[in-house]
């Protein structure tokens, strides 16, 4: 159910239909006039290819959005990494998984034996193949991984270009969230889960037509990606697909629809991201989960479970893995909490610059005024000019020469 040139999105940095880094790239309409432009960040080079008078500006204007959101991700990383609050991290990571029964949790899936055993890709009638369970009911399989939030992109967009233009980190089109464990033996579970997938996945083509998983390494992290396209080809429907309508709170302002529209693309089920908000309840691992449309919510620094599924995907001459996001829970939200308030902390403890105006002080005509001690005002009347005029006719009828 996914377009031919979507890419792999799982544990590495997202590639085109050919292959290349996709990165800041968006496409000219002007003939002759495309020029190819390297944005670095970060010690590497990503290529965007744009219309030469536009490049400069949206060049600038989305490396300022990066390299300020790459400034908290650093602050971030450097406060988890402390002892304690790793090891806070740790237990809610711990703690999240608890109730997940155990053939859907994505580390239990680091053994080879239970992978081959117990699951088998499923191939589609557009060349799409899904990983499910092979008890013969060819039912769609899903695992949750726990991690720190460190970079999203989820409905709702406040602008056209959030999801038209895309990061050197995800691709354009695609709602995705970023999960890091740093320094945490779970990482490195879920990384042989999603090696022995792809590998069972590879089993399963011509030799080298999977393209190899990479790496996507943020600030000295590794990180895992999960991601979903916001629509499906119409051609890849199926008769009994019943296309979304978007509410307001996902779409305000009609930016998807319109993003699929143009496209000739709908929005189905497997397009759809639920996003909730957990409660921890009196229990160890039990939840309260409210929203279900709520990614405004979601900020980086959260502890955020994911519910991902496997698909392998068309990518021009090759075919991809791609680890499709289905829904995201935030967990445990304190680390946000405490880093906001220390940011406001130390934003208030800076010196204020304090703006002085000298009355004495010479004016625009270059005359010094001099400072008065005391200025007499004008007299003012009364506010209740009836009340006044009543007043003074009383007087008068009591005057002893008032004429009759």
């Amino acid at each position: 159910m996914c377009g031919s040139q979507t890419e792999a999105m799982t544990g590495g940095r997202s590639r085109d239909a050919c292959g290349g880094i996709v990165g800041l790239e968006a496409n000219g309409s002007s003939e002759g006039n495309i020029v190819n432009k390297a944005a670095w960040y970060h010690g590497k080079t990503y290529h965007l290819n744009i219309q030469e008078s536009t490049a400069v500006f949206i060049a600038a204007y989305i490396m300022s959005n990066i390299l300020s959101s790459h400034n908290r991700i650093c602050d971030l990383f450097s406060y988890i990494r402390t002892p304690k609050i790793l090891a806070f991290v740790a237990d809610q990571i711990e703690e999240s998984m608890i109730m997940v029964p155990m053939f859907e949790r994505l580390r239990f899936l680091a053994d080879p034996e239970v992978v081959y055993q117990h699951y088998r890709f499923i191939p589609d009638a557009h060349g799409v193949s899904i990983l499910c369970r092979s008890d013969g009911e060819h039912m769609e399989a899903t695992f949750c991984f726990t991690g720190i939030l460190t970079l999203k992109s989820t409905m709702p967009y406040n602008r056209f270009s959030d999801i038209g233009l895309g990061t050197p980190y995800g691709q354009a089109g695609h709602q995705f969230v970023m999960l890091a464990m740093p320094d945490l033996d779970s990482l490195e579970a879920v990384k042989q889960a999603i090696s022995y997938i792809h590998a069972m996945g590879g089993l399963a083509y011509p030799e080298g037509k999977l393209k190899p998983l990479t790496d996507l390494v943020i600030d000295g992290e590794e990180v895992i990606c999960a991601s979903t396209p916001l629509g499906t080809p119409v051609a890849h429907a199926l008769p009994s697909d019943i296309p979304l309508t978007l509410t307001q709170v996902q779409d305000p302002n009609s930016i998807v629809a319109q993003y699929v529209q143009q496209r000739n693309q709908i929005i189905l089920e497997d397009n759809q991201v639920d996003i909730y908000l957990a409660t921890h309840r009196a229990k160890a691992g039990v939840y309260e989960l409210h929203g279900g449309a709520c990614g405004a919510l979601l900020r980086a620094g959260q502890v955020v479970r994911a519910e991902v599924g496997f698909r392998i995907v068309p990518a021009g001459n090759k075919v991809v893995l791609r680890m499709d996001l289905k829904s995201a829970t935030i967990i445990n939200d304190e680390i946000v909490a405490t880093m906001a308030f220390a940011e406001v902390k130390a934003d208030t403890s800076k010196p204020k610059p304090k703006h002085t105006i000298s009355v004495s002080s010479a004016g625009p005509s270059g005359v010094v005024i001099a400072e008065q001690p005391r200025v007499k005002r004008a007299v003012r009347k009364p506010k209740n000019l009836n009340k006044e005029s009543q007043d003074a006719e009383e007087t008068m009828v009591q005057l002893p020469f008032s004429s009759q």
